[in-house]
């Protein structure tokens, strides 16, 4: 029963995910494999940074121009930017996506091939 999965889990993986990594950077997102992570330039200083959904992502505050995002789990949440005067100067999704490779490496090893 186990291996009657393989083929339903392998086309699953083929169509996902629906929004392409292309489409995401056309409208600005930011795209991040899961555990790894994305440093950001600002054009202007923030004085608050900060992320929707910490579960997500987290960031560090490198200065008030360059923050790291760290994806934690796949899912998306927003990146804010706000100026002195707490005016968004900065707003952009955090797509965090899980890696092609680790994906294969789960479904080899529930599959035992």
């Amino acid at each position: 029963m186990r291996y009657a999965l393989k083929p339903l889990l392998i086309a699953l993986l083929s169509v996902a995910p629906v929004i392409s990594v292309a489409d995401e950077m056309q409208f600005g997102a930011i795209s991040i494999i899961e555990s790894e992570g994305e440093l950001i330039h600002l054009d202007e200083p923030a004085a608050t940074l900060f992320v929707a959904d910490p579960t997500i992502a987290s960031v560090q505050v490198i200065s008030n121009r360059t923050v790291f995002v760290l994806a934690h789990e796949v899912g998306k949440t927003t990146l804010f930017a706000l100026d002195e005067q707490e005016e968004v100067m900065f707003e952009r999704e955090v797509v965090v996506q899980k890696s092609l490779q680790h994906l294969q490496r789960d479904l080899s090893s529930e599959t035992g091939g």
